[in-house]
């Protein structure tokens, strides 16, 4: 019984442990970001594990969900009342369960809740500088860029889209920044760019 019970915390620990390792990508950068690190590095190195994590949490959840609701084997210990160690293991499946489903969709959650504009808002006596982004891995990414660009002086807005891989800001035609001191703005964030052709 005992060995049961290990297995299924052992299987819903692992779920959650994969499953948070798979969002690694996206969380690494926003933590290191909230200090000034940048994260790019640690996210390029988990972003392509992604998909061997979130299969493990899968497989890892399924395997505890079995030893959680099999059928015991006849038997003189199987008989015995079910002690509460036991019965406390199925809701703590469950709530291993919600956390790798939470951890698994991170990536997309992050760049909505986080703000991330992907459209520019409009004003007079301005112009619009592209920049195309190297090294973003997920949704998460773009609010830290959009973020280091609004810190320049002469930016009124930004927008970055993960889709396309592009920057786009709005400078005052008086006192614009350089392309130079917005595409450091974007290295700040823990990325590389460049502007945009014609």
């Amino acid at each position: 019984m005992k060995k049961r019970i290990s297995s299924e915390k052992a299987a819903g620990a692992g779920a959650v442990v994969s499953a948070a390792l798979a969002s690694m990508c996206c969380i690494l950068p926003m933590g290191l970001g909230t200090v000034g690190l940048s994260g790019a590095l640690l996210s390029g190195f988990f972003e392509p594990l992604r998909p061997y994590f979130l299969g493990l949490s899968a497989l890892l959840l399924v395997i505890g969900f079995y030893f959680a609701f099999r059928k015991p084997v006849a038997g003189a210990a199987c008989a015995a009342k079910p002690s509460k160690l036991s019965q406390a293991s199925r809701p703590t499946l469950f709530v291993a369960a919600f956390a790798t489903a939470a951890f698994a969709m991170f990536p997309s959650i992050a760049g909505l809740a986080s703000g991330g504009a992907d459209s520019l808002s409009t004003e007079v006596a301005s112009n619009v500088v592209v920049l195309e982004v190297d090294g973003m891995t997920c949704q998460s990414c773009a609010p830290g860029i959009r973020t280091e660009l609004l810190r320049v002086p002469g930016v009124i807005d930004a927008a970055v889209s993960y889709e396309r891989k592009v920057a786009e800001v709005r400078v005052r035609e008086e006192q614009a920044p350089t392309e130079r001191r917005l595409i450091e703005a974007v290295e700040t964030a823990g990325y590389s760019a460049q502007v945009a052709g014609p």
